[in-house]
């Protein structure tokens, strides 16, 4: 599993190699490399946790009914252990971070790190406590793409904030795979100066009221803060998204230790 990880992180790398390169042309491709990270982050923890609960569930109920553990500890020992190796093989696609070119100092490199490990929590969080509610593999993995994939696409990676239609832009601000994604674009771009676009006499505002340097070619942006304009983000944005992440883990695991609770004890009131 190690292995594979590692390939996958090499193979995106050798595929995004060096287009963070301080150009407005670079990017839109590097930004596919770093959503890729995230959302190959969140898929892979969440099918591997979805199933945990529905594969182990025998075991569990009948060593619960022997009175081998108490619950708590073991659903904090179980959360802990699956934040640690999820992170770790996150870690591997540090491997593409650095070969794609993004930000090396490392002020930046911790930062990334620690939105991968916020959001492995979360996804740990999120598959145990839907497994704990399965009552089997299939029933686990059908709910799987309705909770994952609104969160996904209403990210506004795939379709900006603005034109998200109104009645659906509430899921944009509850979506955790929003304010990752969001929180590693400025982490990335607050800082930058793209050398491809020096400012000129002529510029102005874009539609959604960021600011860009027009020339004969279109418009780019001079700066990083331009282009997260282009995002609705601010740089201060980011220490307001940690919280909220870590907001999201502290209300997530009251609600899945209830589930798993209720699961194991139900299980084993069934004779």
């Amino acid at each position: 599993s190690i292995i594979m990880k590692l390939v996958m992180a090499l193979l995106l790398g050798t595929i995004f190699i060096g287009q963070s390169d301080g150009t407005n042309d670079g990017v839109f491709t590097s930004n596919g490399g770093m959503f890729f990270i995230v959302m190959s982050t969140i898929m892979r923890v969440i099918s591997s946790t979805i199933l945990e609960y529905p594969l182990i569930k025998p075991l569990l109920i009948r060593e619960y009914r022997n009175g081998a553990f108490s619950i708590f500890p073991y659903f904090l020992a179980q959360l802990l252990n699956n934040t640690l190796f999820e992170s770790f093989g996150s870690f591997l696609y540090l491997t593409a971070y650095f070969m794609i070119g993004f930000e090396q100092d490392i002020i930046s490199v911790l930062y990334f790190m620690a939105i991968l490990v916020l959001l492995v929590c979360i996804c740990c969080e999120v598959g145990l406590a839907i497994g704990a509610n399965a009552q089997d593999t299939k029933d686990a993995q059908k709910y799987f793409i309705p909770v994952i994939m609104p969160n996904i696409l209403f990210a506004g990676f795939f379709i900006p904030y603005e034109q998200i239609p109104f009645y659906f832009q509430w899921i944009y601000y509850v979506s955790f795979v929003q304010y990752a994604v969001s929180s590693i674009l400025i982490n990335e771009f607050e800082d930058q100066e793209f050398a491809d676009c020096q400012p000129g006499a002529l510029s102005g505002s874009l539609a959604n009221g960021s600011c860009a340097t027009f020339t004969a070619d279109g418009f780019c942006f001079t700066t990083g803060e331009e282009l997260l304009k282009e995002f609705s983000l601010q740089p201060s944005f980011l220490q307001r998204n940690l919280i909220i992440l870590v907001g999201y883990i502290l209300v997530l695991i009251p609600i899945t230790y209830h589930n798993i609770r209720k699961a194991i004890i139900k299980g084993a009131a069934t004779v």
